[in-house]
């Protein structure tokens, strides 16, 4: 008797790949009760199918109409063969956008992948207020690329670090940006003119990317300009403005003056301050 094809007679219940349905394949699901796996636990199951079924490449699959992401495989052997391949696999229930700062700035759409979100902690930042900032664990499936940002209906999460879980998930740490994260703002291009002794202005309309300095800076020496409550960081294409020191933005809580600027691949990383 073939163990294989005797343990895949009851693989009854129909998978596909969530991002191409026409492929099928045949296995069963059972409840997974094992605690120190990560994921979410409510949403958490075990598909087992034959040593011959090929899970789909980005690890996706919907079975009864949820999306489920695929951990790795856990063989059961025989003899020295392969007869069955057990998945950990987790419920995705948001489809999200894989995108960068860039990407956004540019409007060049995002990758879709299926992702789950799970609330991680709070923090605070008494430098601004005491309010408290969500931090949440987005688990994608283990041949997703990290992003540097994540979109997930009409909210972006700043994606600060990456980790393989032990089920085989991309579990990405991702702070909820608070809104407005992209506005299309003034900017003030000065020039000063040592003969007149006069500043010359241009303006021009962009689109930015904002978020607390806290949030997303760097400080290359130090004598680089410190912190202080209230300061912004701004992302512009490098293709939109040229930023310098002393220019100014008019942002949607008033005016800000460039502090300092730092090369960031295919943006200007702007540090502001309230004027």
């Amino acid at each position: 008797m073939d163990l294989a094809l005797a343990a895949s007679y009851f693989d009854d219940i129909v998978a596909s790949d969530a991002y191409d349905p026409a492929k099928t394949f045949l296995c069963q699901v059972d409840p997974l009760n094992l605690f120190k796996v990560d994921a979410t636990a409510v949403r958490r199951r075990e598909v087992m199918c034959g040593p011959s079924v090929a899970i789909p490449a980005r690890k996706a699959i919907a079975i009864g109409g949820e999306i489920f992401l695929v951990g790795d495989a856990s063989p059961d052997y025989f003899q020295g063969e392969c007869v069955r391949k057990n998945y950990v696999v987790q419920g995705a229930e948001h489809l999200a956008s894989f995108t960068s700062i860039a990407g956004e700035l540019a409007g060049t759409p995002g990758v879709d992948a299926y992702v789950s979100v799970d609330f991680n902690k709070f923090m605070t930042d008494q430098r601004f207020d005491s309010e408290y900032q969500a931090q949440y664990e987005i688990f994608a499936s283990g041949s997703e690329t990290k992003p540097e940002l994540i979109k997930i209906g009409l909210d972006f999460y700043l994606v600060k670090g990456e980790r393989k879980s032990s089920s085989g998930f991309l579990t990405l740490a991702s702070n909820l940006l608070p809104a407005p994260v992209f506005e299309t703002i003034t900017a003030k291009s000065r020039t000063y003119n040592p003969a007149t002794d006069t500043w010359s202005e241009v303006t021009s309309s962009i689109k930015i990317f904002r978020v607390r300095y806290t949030e997303d800076f760097k400080y290359l020496t130090d004598a680089s300009l410190k912190y202080e409550r209230g300061d912004s960081t701004v992302h512009v294409l490098k293709s939109a403005l040229t930023p310098k020191s002393g220019d100014k933005m008019a942002l949607s809580d008033g005016t800000h003056n460039v502090l300092s600027i730092l090369d960031s691949d295919l943006t200007w990383q702007c540090h502001v301050r309230h004027q």
